[in-house]
């Protein structure tokens, strides 16, 4: 594993480069088909680990938003904010 020979930070430095220059793109996913019942299979996709860091930092800057949004709004319209629930 790429990752584990050179360590989090230069993999977090690289990622943090393509996307400040919005030249990132993702890697193929990975395809694992699994056995289902009666001998057919179901074809299963795997992200990159690289893809899987980019897909939570964007979930946690949308969240972020999110919340921002909802308070701002709630706010205007007099109402209290009610705590942030998944």
């Amino acid at each position: 594993m790429q990752i584990e020979a050179q360590g989090v930070e230069p993999l977090l430095a690289q990622l943090s480069e393509e996307l400040r220059t919005k030249s990132y793109r993702p890697l193929p996913c990975r395809q694992v088909n699994i056995p289902k019942e009666g001998g057919k299979t179901r074809g299963l996709k795997i992200p990159a680990i690289r893809d899987r860091v980019v897909q939570g930092a964007v979930r946690l800057i949308q969240e972020s938003a999110v919340r921002e949004i909802r308070t701002l709004r709630l706010t205007r319209r007099g109402q209290e904010t009610e705590p942030w629930t998944d």
